[in-house]
């Protein structure tokens, strides 16, 4: 079957060629100074009108900024394989493949063939799949990620799940954490929370910010000033290979973080949104507004999330079976971390889709332990319902004890040099204290209450159970076992 390269396609006289034939109507428009944007008409053999399919991307083996995707030339051809050079081509999103579905299949089959469709033939992708042009044009959106996975699925292909991925992150001038995210299941353990722990410093907050940017593909400064620059996307780091992951979700109500702000329109384009306490004008939310903005998002959300959401916030704000959850109750009596923890839920279940990955940055920041306990249980349930995962930066040890170890990254810098770590303890169910001591380095020097009961042993006359006596019989099991110890010890050298 013949295609032919068009700039507009009332150029083409469909009139003057054989049926079946297909045209590619070049669009301008640039992805980061790539131009491969095309959209495909077919020309079925027993009709008279052509069909629409949709948009696509086409690209050539080791193809420039600036350069066309086909020499001016080349008017027609009958086979992208050949050409003088090496092509591939993706639909832009998942419905092209749809549209395609809908004429002969023997037909759809043979355009994606032609065209060296990089979802339907895996040979050709792997080909492609380190090419600059191919990871910043083809794959820019999450659109575009999900078509390259599902789209051959429409015709007996296997659709591709990559949830396994590597990200090499700069922290310093010179110097990178390197990561394994891993959300495979793994003999029936938890898997879709992956935790980022380390001391203050070690760039968790950073680290965070820079996975949104790799992981949807949008960085503010390329739209806001008008560049068509990858200069913020290649700062931020390496992720390969691109994983299974269509929308990202941003959430941190640290006034500090370096998440990106995205706009509605961007928020759409990109399958990328924040929700936090800053705003576009650098101001912070009040607690008036969070209230409020329970009460939009509540009103957002279709008849099947509602009903999620009315479950869940009832189990947060202990509400009875009779109490109502609507849009327009009042919210503004709730405390601030209550407020926050509804923000959060609520945001996460109006955006969520499947597979998407959750980006949450210090979830304990304004919140008692008991709600944040709360409030990871009901994400880890809502991140089943939509089969999707998330990373969490965290200072919790209480976060920590519902991950196993082997979803837990140690963040560390050693003279100032990234250093990644697995906890050497199994961090799932184990005591509080032995991960705050293993995981979180909390080291003995630094326990103050030991020096404390030295002095109160001293002014006791070394007499533990007056000791006890001060704190009214509640000394916790720690601090006992040390008095004591510490008693026997004075008395034998007595």
């Amino acid at each position: 079957m013949m295609f032919y390269v068009r700039t507009n396609s009332a150029l083409l006289q469909s009139k003057s060629y054989t049926r079946p034939f297909a045209l590619l109507e070049k669009i301008k428009w640039n992805d980061f100074s790539y131009t491969t944007l095309f959209r495909l008409y077919v020309y079925p053999k027993d009709s008279a009108d052509r069909v629409q399919i949709g948009q696509l991307k086409i690209m050539h083996l080791g193809q420039k900024t600036e350069e066309d995707t086909f020499d001016p030339e080349i008017k027609s051809f009958d086979d992208l394989s050949n050409l003088s050079k090496e092509y591939c081509s993706l639909g832009d999103e998942l419905t092209y493949y749809k549209s395609l579905k809908t004429i002969d299949g023997s037909l759809a089959i043979k355009i994606l063939k032609q065209l060296n469709d990089v979802s339907f033939n895996s040979n050709i992708r792997s080909k492609f799949e380190s090419d600059d042009c191919f990871n910043s044009s083809l794959l820019r959106y999450s659109e575009s990620k999900e078509a390259l996975d599902k789209g051959a699925s429409l015709f007996g292909k296997r659709i591709i799940r990559q949830i396994e991925f590597s990200a090499t992150i700069p922290v310093t001038e010179e110097k990178n954490y390197k990561f394994n995210f891993n959300f495979n299941t793994f003999k029936g353990l938890p898997h879709r929370v992956n935790l980022l722990v380390g001391s203050n410093g070690v760039g968790k907050t950073q680290v965070m910010a820079k996975l949104a940017i790799l992981l949807s593909r949008f960085a503010k400064d390329n739209f806001d000033d008008n560049k068509s620059s990858l200069k913020k996307l290649t700062e931020a780091g390496v992720i390969e290979p691109r994983p299974s992951l269509y929308n990202v979700i941003a959430v941190s109500f640290n006034a500090f973080d370096s998440f990106e702000l995205p706009s509605i329109k961007q928020t759409k384009d990109f399958s990328y949104s924040y929700c936090g306490l800053r705003k576009d004008d650098s101001s912070y939310y009040s607690e008036q507004e969070l209230a409020g903005k329970i009460q939009k998002l509540l009103s957002s959300l279709d008849d099947l999330k509602l009903k999620k959401a009315e479950g869940y916030l009832k189990q947060l704000l202990h509400y009875g079976d009779d109490e109502k959850i609507t849009s327009s109750s009042n919210y503004s009596n709730l405390s601030a971390g209550q407020k926050i923890v509804l923000n959060i839920l609520l945001h996460v279940l109006n955006k969520i889709t499947p597979q998407s990955l959750i980006l949450l940055d210090e979830p304990e920041t304004h919140l008692h332990p008991k709600l944040m306990t709360s409030l990871f249980i009901i994400l880890t349930e809502v991140l089943i319902e939509f089969d999707s995962f998330a990373i969490i930066a965290t200072h919790s040890p209480i976060i920590v004890q519902q991950v196993p170890s082997r979803s837990v990254h140690v963040l560390k810098r050693i003279d100032n040099i990234p250093d990644l770590s697995e906890p050497v303890i199994e961090c799932f169910g184990e005591n509080l204290s032995e991960i705050s001591r293993h995981v979180f380095q909390t080291a003995q020097s630094d326990r103050d209450y030991e020096s404390i009961i030295d002095e109160l042993l001293a002014d006791n006359f070394n007499d533990p159970e007056l000791v006890e006596e001060l704190f009214e019989g509640r000394l916790g099991m720690n601090a006992r076992m040390y008095l004591r110890s510490k008693a026997a010890l004075r008395s034998q050298n007595d």
